[in-house]
């Protein structure tokens, strides 16, 4: 049966889902007549590709939502107990190859959650802009009959395509993924023949999101300065290059992957050039340039903000705790070897409690299974992602192809001593209460290094205080050579102990019920 958290997780699907059907449908008709109106360069990105692709859209989120509904963890039941729960009956049904699914885009975590919100704010944002140019916002380029310069206009230059491309990042992280919802109707030969063609997609879809937008921004801009004359310029003056989402019907919107123009691109107003009309053109002066300089500084002040707030929010459970000389990590016989000259150490223990009805019960029931899965979590994890793709196109080949390199291998390994990880790693002890590392360099170095170091994951269940500790420890020092201070500056010990807090947080995606 469902689980309250599966039931919100899908709920949430399916409300972002309806909401952005909402703000991707045109909330008006196209006008009847095209007399005295410019071309339309991209009338049919902005009419029957529209309509596609929000369909197509509409249907992918709904099944993402029945999958979410149903999710069982496949890396943490083998085939016998799925089949003996109903919720793995239906998904099974549902889902024909369930081990290409990513369990962090079925659960609540990191990831969900954000794209849940830039979708949500991205349909509310452009349903904002339908209701306040009301009959004047169509798809289609048209004449305008209003300048619209006041309510959400006054506040946000672009509010309609700010909504769009938030829309497209909710959809493009979340939903529109070869291990996403379409990836039940992939083999696993399949998903490795496409794995890494998503990057290049997207870039696709993003190129041509700018084109579209540009080509319609440009249109637009010299339609309305035509049209409305001094009070579009009073409202877009040229030297500061300020582009208004003015209430025309030409303020369309192009199809989920194409923004309209004339709605309000406020995520980057100033960065798209501006055709001047036929009767009129400008350079840009020094005022100009400091415009687009400060208003490029502004958005990125803001985005890296947001950024900034967002990741705190997230991370803000996961603590660092004193880690003393007395623990067992120092007491490690390879740390003992491989550090023959006793060099300062740089060490750090991060720590999370988890209350257990929120952790899989499967999990709880073997020693050693939550270690397991916790260590899985931390190495096919969205902290992990980026290093793992780097160490992969730099180190995989002929002689690392023993290694753990894909996500789904990393997922569904158990992390017995020998494992080698992306040719950085390799696993030196386990037991059912923690997982050790060696890390550092490559471990087709079996010497003494230069730079060397330990890495635990531990998990320690307390059924008295109704909860389980999750431990990532850290211990980083010199091999070679008499070294006579810590092997990190401080702000590099900073910087590596926010990654741990990424590391933990997106590790605990693989354990949540």
């Amino acid at each position: 049966m469902p689980s309250p958290t599966s039931i919100s997780l899908s709920a949430s699907l399916l409300t972002a889902g309806y909401l952005a059907y909402r703000g991707l449908t045109p909330p008006n008709p196209p006008p009847s007549s095209r007399v005295n109106g410019p071309p339309d360069r991209v009338r049919l990105i902005a009419g029957p590709i529209t309509t596609v692709t929000v369909h197509l859209k509409t249907a992918f989120i709904i099944y993402h939502a029945l999958l979410a509904l149903f999710y069982i963890d496949r890396g943490n039941h083998n085939a016998k107990e799925l089949a003996e729960t109903s919720d793995g009956v239906y998904l099974q049904a549902i889902c024909p190859h369930l081990t290409s699914l990513a369990p962090h885009l079925f659960t609540w975590t990191v990831t969900t959650t954000f794209c849940l919100l830039s979708i949500t704010v991205g349909a509310l944002l452009r349903l904002s802009a339908f209701k306040f140019l009301g009959r004047n916002f169509t798809f289609q380029l048209a004449q305008p009959d209003t300048l619209v310069t006041g309510g959400l206009y006054r506040l946000v230059q672009h509010p309609s395509y700010t909504g769009l491309w938030l829309l497209a990042a909710g959809y493009l992280g979340m939903v529109m993924r070869w291990d996403g919802a379409m990836a039940c109707a992939m083999d696993e030969a399949m998903h490795e023949q496409l794995s890494g063609w998503g990057r290049c997609i997207v870039v696709v879809i993003v190129t041509g999101l700018i084109h579209s937008t540009v080509m319609r921004v440009r249109d637009e801009e010299g339609m309305l300065r035509d049209k409305f004359g001094r009070d579009w310029e009073e409202w877009h003056p040229p030297e500061q290059l300020r582009s208004s989402d003015s209430a025309s019907p030409s303020v369309p919107m192009i199809s989920p992957l194409h923004p309209p123009p004339q709605a309000q691109l406020s995520s980057f107003p100033s960065l798209i050039p501006l055709a001047p009309s036929p009767r009129q053109s400008f350079n840009c002066t020094p005022n100009c340039t400091m415009g687009i300089l400060k208003r490029a500084a502004k958005i990125t002040a803001v985005g890296a903000g947001v950024t900034t707030a967002f990741f705190f929010a997230a991370v803000r459970h996961n603590t660092f705790v004193p880690m003393p000389t007395s623990d067992p990590l120092f007491q490690h016989p390879l740390y003992q070897k491989l550090n023959p000259n006793n060099n300062p150490t740089t060490h750090d223990l991060c720590v999370r409690r988890v209350p257990l009805k929120d952790i899989k019960p499967a999990l709880l029931e073997k020693p050693g299974r939550l270690t397991e899965a916790f260590c899985a979590g931390v190495w096919s994890g969205f902290g992990y992602a980026y290093q793992r793709r780097y160490l992969s196109k730099k180190y995989e080949g002929p002689e690392t192809s023993s290694h753990l390199w894909t996500r789904a291998d990393l997922r569904a390994a158990t992390y017995d001593v020998g494992t080698l990880i992306t040719d950085h790693f390799e696993v030196v002890e386990k037991t059912p209460e923690r997982i050790v590392v060696r890390c550092g360099d490559s471990p087709r170095k079996k010497d003494v290094r230069e730079s060397d170091g330990l890495f635990e994951m531990s998990t320690e269940v307390k059924p008295q205080e109704g909860v389980a500790e999750f431990r990532l420890k850290s211990l980083f020092f010199q091999g070679k050579g008499k070294a006579e201070s810590e092997p990190m500056p401080s702000h590099v010990v900073w910087l590596h102990q926010q990654y741990t807090k990424l590391w933990l947080e997106t590790a605990l995606g693989n354990i949540w019920r």
